[in-house]
C-alpha cells in the first residue's frame, strides 16, 4: 500500500492531462491504490480475531508506538547508511539542477521520481504505526526508496567538484549516535527485525562493542574521506613553516597568538618529558603525572593529523568519481559482521542445538538426557538416544546422585540453586560440560577427563580459605565472616585517581542467612566516596545461596574518579536488605553498621 500511495499522490500533486498519454495509466494507477485501501481500511475496522492478509496480521491490541521509536528502529536496523538517509531524504525534496540538454519529459520525470522517494517512506512510516499498535511487532517497509535516496546523495557527492564540509558534520553527528548505540546496547542491530521477546544477553556474556565500534570507525572515517575530498587535491606536507611566517608578519594579535602556541607546544613537551624522567620530582598527584605523559604526545599528534589530513583528502581527490567506494566497502564489511559474525554468535544463546550437539559428542553409549525445565520440543529435534523430562528438583537431585554418568540440560539461570543443592549432597560442584549459552547449561554428576569444568561457581565457592593478602576477621552476627581481600593495583601500594583497581573479597560462612540480603561497599577518604553495592559473582550468586561451610571468593572491579583528591581511603563493607543491616559482631566498626575492612592509598 505504501509505495501505492506515494506513486498515486505524486501524480495528483503533478497533474496529468486529460488528453496526455499518461492519463490512463495514471487512472489504472489510482484505482489500483484505491481499491487497496479501501480493503486495506476496510480489513482494520472490521477487527476480525484471525489473521487477514490484507492486514497482514492478528489482533492483538497495544498502544501506538511514540514518534521517536520509529526513529530508532530505523536508524539502528539500517546502520550505517541510516546516518546518510536524513540528509539523502532532504536533498530530494531540494530544487533539481537545471539540465539544458534535457528534455521537459525527462525534468519532470525525475522530479516525480524524488518526490515518489520521499512519500513512499512516509506512508511506510505510518502503515507501520498502525501496525504496531494494533498488531505486534513489525519490519520498515520502506527500506528501498531510503536506498535508492542514500545512493543518490552518494552518486552527487561523487559527480561534484566541491567538498561537503556542512554535509558531512550532519552525517558525522548521525552516525556518533548509531556508534553510541551499538556500543551501549548489544541489541541494537535486532530493533528492526519482526522478533518479540528476544533479548540480547548480559555484556559480561555476550559483548559485540568493540567489533561494532572498529566498523563504525571504519564507515565514518570512508564518510569524511568521501564528502571532504574534492578532484585536484595534492599530495603533500602541508606548507607550516609558510603559514607560520604569514602569521607573524601580519602583525601584533597574530604574533602574540603564534608565540602563545610556541610556549604551549614547548611547555608540554618539557613537562611530558619530566613526567617521563623524574614523576616523583613534580610533586603532583599520579592523574597529574599521566596528564602530562599525555600531553607529551600533543604537539606530535597535531602535527601527524596536520600532514596527514591533506593527504588523506589527496588521496580522496585521486579517487575521484569513486571517492565514496571505501564507503561501500564498509557497508559490506558491516553486513558480512552482522550475518557471519554477530547473529552466529548470538544464535549461541538463543537456539539450543549447540549445547545438544556437544552432548551428542561427550555422551556414550546409552545414557539418558534429562530435561529440566527448559521444553522437551528441541531434544526431539537435536539430541541422540532417550530424552526424558522431569519436573522437580527433588527428581533430578535423585538422577544426578546415581554412580553412573547422568546427563542434563537446565536453565542457566537455574545453575546457582541446582548447584547448591548438589553440594549439599555431595559436597562437589555440578561438572558443567557447556556453558555458552545463556539460556541453557549441559550439566553432569562426575568430571569428564581432558575437560575443564565450565561451572563458574567452581571458582566462586571453595572449601577451603586460600591464602590472602589482608586478613581481616569481621563477622556479621555470627554468621559470615569476611576472611580477607586482595587488592590488584596498578602501582604497588597505591592508585591513582582515575584509574581502576580490582578487590576480591572472601567470606566464610558460618550460618544460613535468610533474607535478600546484598553486599554493600563505601570506599571513603578525603570526603569523597566511592560506592561499589552488588551482589556476589558479577550479581549472579546471591546471599541467599550460600551454605554454612563455604568460602564465597567476590571479585569486583571499581574505579577511583578523576576528580578524586589524594589520601588514605577506608573500605566500609557490610550487608543490607532494603533499610535493615546485619550486625557487626567482632571487628572495627561504624554506629551505620559497617566494618572497616581495610585501606587504599590515593596519591
Amino acid at each position: 500500500l505504501p509505495p501505492l500511495l506515494a506513486a498515486t499522490l505524486v501524480r495528483v500533486l503533478r497533474g496529468a492531462r486529460p488528453d496526455g498519454p499518461d492519463r490512463l495509466p495514471t487512472y489504472a494507477l489510482g484505482a489500483v491504490a484505491l481499491v487497496t485501501l479501501l480493503l486495506v481500511v476496510q480489513a482494520v475496522a472490521g477487527d476480525a480475531s484471525g489473521y487477514d492478509a490484507w492486514r497482514g496480521g492478528t489482533p492483538r491490541g497495544g498502544q501506538p508506538p511514540s514518534f521517536d521509536r520509529g526513529l530508532e528502529l530505523f536508524f539502528h536496523a539500517a546502520a550505517p547508511f541510516s546516518a546518510l538517509a536524513l540528509l539523502a531524504l532532504v536533498r530530494l525534496l531540494g530544487p533539481v539542477a537545471a539540465d539544458p540538454e534535457a528534455d521537459e519529459t525527462r525534468v519532470r520525470a525525475h522530479r516525480e521520481t524524488r518526490l515518489f522517494l520521499v512519500l513512499w517512506p512516509a506512508f511506510a512510516y505510518g502503515a507501520w504505526s498502525v501496525f504496531v499498535s494494533r498488531y505486534g511487532e513489525a519490519t520498515f517497509s520502506g527500506l528501498v526508496p531510503v536506498a535508492v535516496a542514500v545512493a543518490t546523495l552518494c552518486r552527487d557527492v561523487e559527480e561534484s567538484d566541491r567538498a561537503w564540509w556542512p554535509e558531512l558534520v550532519i552525517v558525522g553527528l548521525l552516525a556518533a549516535l548509531v556508534v553510541r548505540d551499538y556500543a551501549l546496547y548489544p541489541d541494537s542491530p535486532l530493533r528492526g527485525l519482526d522478533l518479540e521477546g528476544l533479548s540480547v544477553p548480559d555484556k559480561d556474556v555476550f559483548n559485540p562493542a568493540k567489533a561494532w565500534g572498529g566498523l563504525m570507525g571504519f564507515v565514518i572515517a570512508a564518510m569524511a574521506l568521501g564528502f571532504a575530498s574534492q578532484p585536484g587535491t595534492r599530495f603533500g606536507w602541508p606548507p607550516i613553516r609558510s603559514f607560520l611566517r604569514a602569521q607573524w608578519a601580519r602583525g601584533g594579535g597574530h604574533r602574540a597568538w603564534v608565540t602563545l602556541a610556541g610556549v604551549l607546544c614547548g611547555g608540554t613537551l618539557l613537562a611530558g618529558l619530566a613526567a617521563f624522567a623524574a614523576p616523583d620530582s613534580l610533586g603532583l598527584t599520579t592523574f597529574g603525572i599521566r596528564l602530562l605523559r599525555v600531553l607529551f604526545f600533543l604537539t606530535p599528534t597535531v602535527i601527524l593529523v596536520v600532514a596527514l589530513i591533506p593527504n588523506a583528502l589527496a588521496l580522496g581527490g585521486r579517487l575521484g568519481r569513486h571517492r565514496l567506494a571505501p564507503l561501500v566497502l564498509g557497508g559490506l564489511l558491516f553486513g558480512a559482521y552482522t550475518a557471519f559474525g554477530f547473529q552466529p554468535a548470538l544464535s549461541q544463546h538463543f537456539s539450543p542445538r549447540l549445547v545438544y550437539d556437544r552432548y551428542n559428542d561427550l555422551r556414550a553409549g546409552d545414557a539418558t538426557l534429562f530435561e529440566y525445565r527448559s521444553g522437551g520440543r528441541a531434544a526431539r529435534y537435536y539430541a541422540e538416544g532417550e530424552v526424558e523430562e522431569v519436573k522437580t528438583t527433588g527428581e533430578l537431585m535423585g538422577k544426578l546422585q546415581d554412580d553412573a554418568r547422568v546427563w542434563a540440560i537446565i536453565p542457566t539461570d537455574e545453575l546457582p540453586a541446582l548447584d547448591r543443592t548438589f553440594r549439599q549432597r555431595t559436597r562437589d560442584h555440578l561438572f558443567v560440560a557447556d556453558a555458552r549459552s545463556a539460556r541453557l547449561t549441559l550439566i553432569t554428576n562426575q568430571p569428564i577427563e581432558g575437560r575443564e569444568n565450565e561451572n563458574f561457581l567452581a571458582d566462586v565457592v571453595l572449601k577451603e580459605l586460600p591464602e590472602v593478602d589482608h586478613a581481616v576477621g569481621g563477622v556479621f552476627e555470627g554468621k559470615i565472616e569476611l576472611a580477607g581481600y586482595d587488592l590488584e593495583l596498578p602501582q604497588e601500594g597505591y592508585i591513582g585517581a582515575g584509574q581502576r583497581f580490582a578487590v576480591t573479597w572472601y567470606w566464610r560462612v558460618l550460618q544460613r542467612v535468610s533474607g535478600s540480603y546484598k553486599i554493600f561497599l563505601h570506599v571513603d577518604g578525603a570526603g569523597n566516596r566511592m560506592n561499589g553495592d552488588h551482589d556476589p559473582a558479577d550479581d549472579r550468586y546471591p546471599v541467599r545461596y550460600w551454605e554454612p561451610g563455604d568460602v564465597i571468593v567476590d571479585r569486583q572491579e571499581l574505579t577511583v574518579p578523576a576528580n578524586y583528591r589524594p589520601g588514605i581511603y577506608t573500605f566500609w563493607i557490610g550487608f543490607y536488605a532494603g533499610q535493615n543491616r546485619l550486625s557487626i559482631t567482632e571487628g572495627e566498626k561504624d554506629d551505620a553498621d559497617r566494618l572497616a575492612a581495610g585501606r587504599l592509598e590515593v596519591r
